[in-house]
């Protein structure tokens, strides 16, 4: 098996054992989420960032659409954290996950060939539990641009210089 499956599986079982107990993060108003990304030649890499009670509850959502037996954070991110490339999806890899009293952070990567000069950078988590959700999301390196994403505009375009 190769390290990223480990580290799935390692996330897995830590995230299931914390979507199992109480979340006693601080109550908020607003719902936000925050994805800070780099481009590189062939990587697109980044830090996406949410409350911890919000990521939860739509994990919890994810979990009983999809009938799942458990929580998966893999599939919700992969249905809701995407990059295409010439309309191409590219696999999400994600590979490493924080936490704090509030907060829950993941790391990831999507491995693309630079054959086109742009990329689709889709952020739509947590839109689909709450209508008032917005993703700052920031792009630097190849390609530097940076929006507020939300249910009714969920991507940036990434233009890509050759």
């Amino acid at each position: 098996m190769n390290s990223f499956h480990h580290v799935r599986v390692a996330l897995i079982a830590a995230l299931s054992i914390a979507a199992a107990s109480p979340v006693a993060a601080a109550r908020h108003d607003i719902h936000i989420g925050y994805c800070r990304a780099v481009v590189l030649p062939t990587v697109l890499s980044g830090k996406v960032t949410y409350y911890k009670d919000d990521f939860f509850a739509a994990l919890r959502q994810h979990q009983e659409q999809h009938q799942q037996k458990r929580i998966d954070f893999y599939s919700y991110l992969n249905q809701h954290l995407q990059l295409q490339e010439g309309g191409r999806a590219i696999p999400l890899i994600v590979d490493q996950y924080g936490q704090d009293e509030s907060t829950i952070w993941f790391t990831f990567k999507f491995y693309f060939n630079h054959s086109s000069q742009s990329l689709r950078l889709t952020h739509s988590s947590l839109t689909d539990l709450y209508s008032d959700q917005l993703n700052i999301t920031n792009v630097t390196g190849l390609a530097e641009t940076s929006g507020t994403l939300s249910a009714s505009q969920p991507s940036l375009q990434l233009d890509i210089p050759h």
